[in-house]
């Protein structure tokens, strides 16, 4: 779990206009690990309510005979929502930036760099 806190303060630190980032179950929507740099997110919440959506989104996909989700993306005046599968869809990671200071294509760019280093560090949390 230390590895996967890690990742998510190296986000903090990278992703610009970073509010918060947590890994969390799927099935349950339940936070395992989070960091935030503002306090008035809920992030627990939000990443719960993001995991309903995620169930209803791949309701649609199935229903397109579309394969997986590959990110979950919800956009507001304020905020970029990231929702995106880690650990083959049992583990989600979620992701609340502020549009203020970030972008889309920023966001999405940086998170692929990350995307394998998320993978790793879930197999290594499963092992220990």
């Amino acid at each position: 779990m230390d590895k996967l806190k890690e990742l998510l303060e190296n986000l903090k630190n990278e992703v610009p206009g970073f509010l918060g980032g947590a890994i969390v179950e799927g099935k349950e929507g339940l936070t395992v690990v989070e960091t935030k740099a503002a306090e008035d997110i809920d992030l627990q919440v939000s990443a719960a309510y993001s995991m309903e959506a995620t169930r209803y989104q791949m309701r649609a996909l199935e229903a397109l005979s579309s394969a997986s989700l590959s990110t979950l993306i919800g956009i507001s005046e304020n905020h970029i929502v990231l929702t995106k599968p880690v650990s083959d869809g049992e583990f989600y990671l979620h992701l609340i930036v502020s549009r203020e200071k970030a972008t889309l294509g920023i966001v999405t760019a940086i998170l692929s760099r990350y995307a394998a280093l998320f993978e790793e560090a879930m197999k290594g949390w499963f092992a220990s």
